[in-house]
């Protein structure tokens, strides 16, 4: 977040938070996103909220922590999820590059074979106006 006082410019990361203010954060944030993936228009939108969200537990520890300790259990298992869903959509996205261009490929293909089949050989005589 930046915040403009005339010339200056004052950058603000989150390090002058105390502890609950950012573990609020990250749920307010993981609320506010979750809003608007139920009514994003692309995958892409989807992404970027999921991105944001997972900005959001980067600092949480990758060990998972005692169920004891629920807060804690809370954030790895949200930053697992997160993470899960990223590398998920990255395989989708290139299984369905994949399959687009096979796809292609094979129209392409279909509709060549079908045009060698309805035109003429090439040494064959072309049809004029007058002669039809």
């Amino acid at each position: 977040m930046t915040s403009q006082m005339g010339d200056d410019e004052i950058k603000l990361t989150g390090e002058h938070r105390t502890p609950e203010q950012r573990e609020q954060d990250r749920w307010l944030t993981m609320a506010r996103c979750s809003v608007i993936m139920t009514t994003a228009k692309s995958a892409d939108e989807r992404m970027a909220c999921v991105e944001t969200v997972l900005d959001k537990f980067r600092d949480v520890p990758n060990q998972q922590p005692s169920q004891q300790d629920t807060a804690a259990y809370a954030r790895f298992a949200a930053r697992t999820f997160l993470e899960a869903l990223i590398k998920s959509e990255g395989k989708q996205k290139a299984a369905s590059v994949a399959a687009e261009k096979a796809f292609s490929v094979a129209t392409e293909n279909v509709f060549n074979e079908w045009i060698d089949e309805w035109l003429p050989p090439p040494h064959a005589p072309r049809m004029t106006l007058s002669r039809m």
